[in-house]
């Protein structure tokens, strides 16, 4: 796997937001950098697979060896609601949010009024529309889905345009499959 120096740098940042991000449960922190070596350990809560997420830790801890990261790998919507039940208990573990703006993780902790603004200088270095304009979030990679179809068995007429097409009755009895492949993150020079 080959990752991008820039991603790096954009993860490291993010690593380094230990309770800086004001938000009901949090108080602002100044200097996250004394912060993080006060605490010793950054909680990441990922989506990204394990293997993955142990390559981001062991450059994080190898720049910031004063800082030792607790990783929580899980799905999107069982970590968003881990999230919300630990802020309603009052359990503020969660340093570190990633990869969870699938089905609307983020926007829910937004409205719940959970997470925390966080300006990374690194954001600089992402397109407008892979952050945030209020500071919420920035977006350091993009999963596309693609609908395709066998044009022998679907006619140019009846190919579904959104997702909801395929609620059709047409539709009903007909096979599709979802590829649930992981697979390594590409990069481009």
């Amino acid at each position: 796997m080959v990752i991008q120096p820039k991603l790096v740098k954009i993860l490291i940042a993010s690593l380094m937001l230990i309770r800086c991000a004001t938000a009901n449960g949090q108080t602002q922190n100044p200097d996250p950098f004394a912060q993080a070596k006060k605490e010793g350990r950054v909680t990441w809560y990922t989506t990204v697979s394990i293997p993955e997420s142990k390559q981001f830790m062991d450059m994080f801890e190898k720049q910031y060896p004063f800082i030792k990261v607790d990783l929580l790998r899980s799905g999107s919507g069982a970590l968003v609601n881990r999230v919300i039940s630990e802020y309603a208990a009052k359990n503020y573990i969660a340093d570190v949010l990633h990869g969870m703006s699938s089905r609307g993780g983020f926007t829910l902790l937004k409205q719940k009024n959970i997470l925390g603004r966080y300006e990374s200088p690194e954001h600089k270095y992402l397109p407008a529309e892979l952050r945030d304009k209020n500071g919420y979030w920035g977006s350091t990679f993009q999963n596309t889905f693609v609908l395709a179809y066998n044009k022998r068995n679907v006619k140019p007429e009846d190919v579904p345009k959104t997702y909801e097409d395929l609620l059709k009755p047409m539709w009903k009895g007909r096979q599709i499959i979802n590829d649930t492949d992981n697979f390594e993150w590409l990069t481009a020079s």
